[in-house]
């Protein structure tokens, strides 16, 4: 289970290819590893062991579009024993 795992300089890259995998996002999407969650993430149910802990999202206008489309921001954190795994996905709507 995530939530036993210590993440070390050792298993980083592989808890965090196992996740990039299992939600098709891209490794680049990583955005930081933190000991204690900011504030404004919201508690998540998960339906499957790779859907995230936590989430925190914003709606942005796009103005390269005349405001037609929007800009999804969406952070979703893991838990992991020793703090949370954050990672970044941006979407056009």
């Amino acid at each position: 289970m995530r939530k036993d795992i210590v993440i070390t300089d050792e298993n980083f890259d592989l808890e965090l290819e196992k996740i990039c995998e299992a939600i098709g996002c891209p490794y680049s999407s990583y955005y930081e590893f933190v000991g204690i969650l900011p504030d404004g993430y919201y508690k998540q149910r998960k339906d499957t062991e790779y859907d995230c802990d936590y989430i925190k999202g914003k709606i942005l206008p796009d103005f390269s579009s005349d405001c037609t489309q929007a800009i999804e921001e969406c952070y979703m954190a893991y838990e992991f024993k020793n703090g949370f795994m954050i990672l970044e996905c941006v979407d056009i709507l």
